[in-house]
């Protein structure tokens, strides 16, 4: 199984705005800075768990199809699939021939009623799902994970050195992995 993001979001869940007013800040000197911030503790919770919390694309690549494809980084928006098939030419899976279950977290595609999956080549990456994840808006992102991020956002712009002389070392606020953590359901690709 290979997996890669092919089109990175074009919003995110928190705005500068919003950030510069949880810093208490007036002017917008560090706005580029804290669009970085933005999208660093974007990326932060994503992986932290595992969802695609704005509309975004990836493609994951398989080298057969399983009964059931397992989808990651859920919510599943929509899915693709095209496929190697014996003689060696990709072809595009009929639509007709799955089913997309975006309701299921993470999503999954299986073979529609009656229809199995065609051959495939016995390849490496045979079989390519292109699919959409993420919520739609931001208002539809969990406000913990939004909080998460603006606390993030607030620990780095705060502290821009690795390391701290003369005071307490500290990880991560252990407040950000309490609030990722509750939207962690320990899905594993």
């Amino acid at each position: 199984m290979h997996l890669r993001r092919t089109v990175d979001p074009v919003a995110e869940p928190i705005t500068w705005a919003e950030c510069m007013a949880h810093l208490r800040l007036d002017d917008e000197t560090e706005k580029n800075y804290i669009e970085s911030l933005i999208v660093a503790a974007r990326e932060y919770a994503e992986q932290a768990t595992g969802r695609a919390l704005m509309t975004q694309t990836w493609e994951l690549k398989l080298d057969r199809f399983p009964p059931v494809i397992v989808v990651p980084f859920p919510p599943l928006q929509s899915a693709t699939i095209s496929y190697v098939d014996t003689n060696g030419t990709t072809q595009t899976l009929g639509t007709g021939v799955y089913t997309v279950n975006t309701s299921a977290e993470p999503g999954r595609i299986y073979e529609a009623y009656n229809q199995t999956w065609p051959s495939v080549r016995d390849q490496e990456d045979a079989v390519t799902v292109t699919y959409v994840a993420g919520y739609t808006s931001a208002s539809a992102v969990p406000q913990t994970i939004k909080q998460a991020m603006m606390i993030l956002v607030t620990h780095w712009f705060a502290v821009r050195e690795p390391i701290i002389t003369g005071t307490i070392v500290a990880d991560t606020p252990m407040s950000v992995q309490s609030l990722l953590g509750m939207n962690n359901h320990g899905w594993q690709f």
